[in-house]
């Protein structure tokens, strides 16, 4: 019997996992959460590029909330609706339907507004379960480099680097809010942060405290260091629009997690972001996504991940890692899912 799934939004990640949901025999397509008024009403096939479904979008949350679904597939924005986020993940999980989330807590777990406990409480009322994921944060951050340590007796550092050109992304909202390509150095201040910077200063640690989790090491605490913003050259004309001379044009993100006493991190994370090639300072991607492992230990190791596709090598990937999750959600008990890895290493082997 097929899976029935909702697809909550249809931007660049949404509707490459609702194109897979429409696919694949195994998926039922039941109902579609859209934000765009001009999407409401029109059927979901349509909107991603498919054949018909015979279902339609809605921009109301109510009446997805009333339809019998197995687990709904959440991909909104979450920049600027943080808040908004969590409140309808809470109420479609006690309205008894599954969550994978792209968009929030992958490992709600360090956030300090209660958010995990709010979501496990929903789970046990509506007997859901609820999972984040993503490709980043998420599986590159977390699950990869601790499948990783199964080879490892040692391990000291563990480093991921990834490196993306994204001229090619078509989202002017992503684009400028979210990450604040095109704006002026000063308005990127993690003092007084954006919304998009507080989404990115909230998510980003996860990532670390997922992998510590994983490795059964204790965090102590992550830091994040200054965004490094590079402005542009020259006036670039994108498709998702136009980034002036002087704005930014590529950003670098770090964040450093610490054990319990420990001088130096044990995790550091960075990500490197560009739309303009052959920018001072940034890795040279053109127009892959590029994650670079280093796992310092006995035995060192070392990975170089290239992800490409002719169409999307990012966003694509992203939608994948929630979808393929659908089967593992559906069947877990109620509660919070976090993902788990066999024979990683850990400080002790039990």
């Amino acid at each position: 019997m097929a899976i029935k799934v909702i697809q909550w939004a249809t931007g660049t990640i949404g509707t490459a996992a609702l194109k897979e949901v429409i696919r694949h025999a195994d998926t039922e397509l039941v109902g579609l959460r859209v934000y765009n008024p001009d999407k409401s009403g029109v059927d979901a096939g349509d909107l991603c590029g498919m054949p018909k479904t015979g279902i339609k979008a809605t921009t109301s949350t109510a009446e997805i909330l009333k339809l019998d679904a197995d687990v709904v597939l959440h991909m909104p924005k979450a920049y600027g609706v943080l808040g908004e986020c969590v409140d309808d993940i809470c109420a479609i999980l006690e309205s008894g339907k599954d969550v994978i989330s792209i968009a929030y807590c992958v490992e709600p777990s360090i956030q300090k507004e209660g958010i995990d406990t709010r979501i496990a409480a929903a789970c046990k009322k509506g007997n859901s379960t609820y999972h984040g994921t993503g490709i980043d944060p998420g599986y590159v951050c977390d699950r990869l480099p601790a499948a990783l340590t199964c080879c490892s007796r040692e391990v000291d550092h563990i480093r991921m680097h990834e490196a993306a050109d994204i001229s090619y992304h078509p989202n002017s909202d992503f684009m400028v809010p979210l990450l604040g390509f095109g704006m002026a150095p000063e308005q990127l201040q993690l003092a007084k942060p954006t919304d998009g910077l507080l989404y990115m200063l909230k998510f980003f640690p996860e990532a670390i405290a997922s992998l510590c989790r994983l490795l059964h090491v204790p965090l102590d605490r992550v830091e994040a260091d200054p965004l490094t913003v590079i402005p542009a050259t020259n006036d670039l004309q994108l498709t998702s629009g136009l980034i002036k001379r002087g704005t930014m044009a590529g950003c670098i993100w770090k964040f450093r997690g610490y054990r319990p006493g420990d001088k130096e991190p044990f995790v550091t994370h960075q990500w490197s972001w560009y739309v303009e090639k052959d920018l001072p300072g940034m890795p040279k991607c053109d127009g892959r996504y590029t994650i670079y492992l280093d796992i310092f230990g006995r035995p060192q190791l070392n990975m170089v991940l290239d992800f490409t596709d002719p169409e999307d090598a990012i966003w694509m990937p992203t939608g994948m890692a929630a979808f393929r999750m659908i089967p593992e959600v559906t069947a877990a008990p109620a509660g919070i899912l976090y993902p788990t890895i066999s024979g990683a290493w850990r400080p002790g082997l039990l």
